[in-house]
């Protein structure tokens, strides 16, 4: 018998709520929350497949230490926590620590840790940060953050390279809005016209009433 445990997917920043779905301890099954407000029971290819992060036959099983010649050697945990212990006992202010986004409670322990430590600080870097949104925003609403979009009540949409369907700031919930905005069933029956401007036929673009190969 399957246990079903709600989390949130961390494949990217937009943070679809999870079904995880276990066996013996052990995830096997990825689904979207239907109670979530984001994705409301969808999950994008991405966040599917996120669940091999777990079972990857190159993760790392234990504590590793790296070699005079470069090569690695496990150790045990023990030897790896005092390992740690010394070289940020040594280097104190110096030491940084690198690492994603974990989360307001996460983060908080981290911080915490790391004050105890006397380690210098954390730097939290995210590889799909939209930088390039944050500046946008700034441009026109003077405010560098990140804006809320919601295309479900839009009658016409234009999307300059943003491939918002695939790998826009929250894909997943964006795919259901636009089907929202188009769908003749409803009473307003709005039938949303979207237009994609872009260099390539991408997922975006074909779902596009009409696609402008920008050059």
């Amino acid at each position: 018998i399957a246990n079903y445990y709600a989390s949130t997917c961390q494949a990217c920043p937009a943070a679809c709520g999870l079904h995880v779905k276990t066996r013996e301890g052990r995830p096997i099954k990825l689904e979207g929350n239907p109670d979530h407000p984001v994705n409301e029971g969808a999950l994008c290819a991405l966040g599917q497949a996120s669940i091999g992060w777990t079972y990857h036959p190159d993760r790392y099983k234990a504590p590793r230490k790296r070699n005079a010649d470069g090569t690695y050697s496990d150790v045990s945990w023990d030897e790896a926590i005092a390992l740690l212990a010394g070289e940020i006992e040594k280097a104190g202010g110096r030491t940084w620590l690198l690492g994603g986004e974990t989360g307001p409670t996460a983060g908080r322990w981290i911080d915490e840790w790391v004050t105890t430590v006397g380690a210098g600080g954390r730097v939290v870097y995210e590889p799909f940060a939209p930088e390039a949104l944050r500046d946008a925003a700034a441009a026109v609403f003077g405010t560098p953050g990140e804006p809320v979009f919601d295309l479900s009540g839009s009658d016409f949409v234009v999307d300059f390279g943003s491939d918002f369907l695939e790998s826009g700031p929250s894909p997943t919930e964006h795919a259901r809005q636009l089907a929202a905005a188009r769908d003749i069933s409803k009473p307003e029956a709005r039938a949303a016209r979207f237009v994609y401007v872009g260099p390539r036929l991408s997922m975006t673009a074909s779902n596009a009433d009409e696609w402008i190969a920008a050059r």
